[in-house]
């Protein structure tokens, strides 16, 4: 492990965004947002720009329960980020702060001022236009083709943008495709893909794999694991991965991994937990222990974030953009 990755971690405490991190360190990404907890941000600062990169400070994201949603006028539409906005100088209050890293200064003042998120102020919530999540998209380098699909599918609060991907996908789903992962600090790719094969994400992809060699083949051990696994993508919100082999809507599996959320399926969790096969017959998944069966899951899409399971297989050649 490199210097430059032990510091990021330490900073972030954890893993964060570390493939992303470096991938804009190495001039690879030319923008990306990131979350720095108060009493860390200052030391932050001084190790990004002593790395010669540009950063710009957003707001403070004081993170709500569920219990003070209900009293938000608006609380219900918010999705993954559910939070009050505060100035980072507020930094003595639990919570972190969105700042945006890059080389070129004037591209992360654009992600930054396209880059903000729909938060609470003054007990309401403050929606973003839709446009901004464009123009975010493109300061943070995202392909044109992905773009335009995630301005079709990605209000994954109603639909399930990885269907759509999957849907799209002309030949094997690659792992250079994969963003399932993104949010564990050991993805790839970080954005949703027009399709599992679309060239421009497995050419970032495999430029990603590349800069992250430099800082320790560990790290890309790791992240060739969750790139190289089959899936099963239950919605936008929730999703499982496997040490196993996918036939059809069956996955025989060793090991199971939750996909990182603030909203984990534990009732799914569960049962995999306790399997060792699941299989999806119309709209149930049923889990077994070899031949004893485990319990069941009704898929359900009458809901926030519906449900529309699909399995997905990643393979391919992870060092090349080009299929195996």
């Amino acid at each position: 492990m490199s210097d430059v990755v032990r510091r990021y971690c330490d900073l972030v405490t954890g893993y964060g965004q570390l493939t992303t991190f470096v991938a804009v360190a190495e001039g690879v990404k030319p923008v990306m947002d990131d979350w720095v907890a108060g009493p860390a941000l200052s030391d932050y600062t001084e190790f990004v720009t002593g790395l010669g990169l540009a950063m710009e400070v957003g707001p403070l994201f004081e993170t709500l329960a569920e219990s003070e949603l209900a009293e938000i006028t608006g609380g219900a539409s918010l999705n993954t980020t559910r939070a009050r906005a505060g100035l980072a100088a507020d930094s003595v209050v639990a919570g972190r702060t969105q700042v945006f890293v890059g080389h070129d200064a004037q591209r992360v003042l654009e992600a930054a001022r396209a880059g903000w998120y729909n938060l609470v102020a003054e007990d309401r919530v403050v929606l973003k236009p839709w446009i901004d999540h464009y123009w975010f998209g493109r300061a943070l380098g995202y392909p044109d083709c992905c773009l335009d699909a995630f301005a079709r599918d990605g209000a994954w609060n109603l639909t399930n943008p990885y269907a759509a991907a999957a849907a799209r996908t002309e030949g094997a789903a690659l792992a250079l495709c994969n963003p399932v992962m993104r949010h564990s600090g050991f993805g790839y790719l970080n954005h949703y893909p027009c399709r599992f094969d679309c060239p421009a994400s497995a050419r970032y992809s495999a430029s990603v794999r590349r800069a992250l060699l430099g800082h320790g083949t560990g790290l890309v051990e790791r992240a060739d694991r969750y790139a190289r696994a089959p899936y099963l993508l239950l919605s936008g919100w929730a999703g499982f991965g496997f040490d196993g082999v996918l036939e059809g809507t069956t996955v025989r599996y060793s090991v199971c991994w939750q996909v990182p959320t603030n909203k984990p399926n534990n009732a799914v969790a569960k049962l995999l937990s306790d399997g060792n096969r699941v299989e999806l017959v119309g709209n149930v998944l049923s889990v077994w222990r070899t031949d004893t069966f485990v319990g069941s899951y009704e898929i359900r899409a009458d809901h926030y974030a519906p449900e529309h399971p699909t399995f997905v297989d990643f393979r391919g050649s992870i060092d090349s953009p080009e299929p195996a």
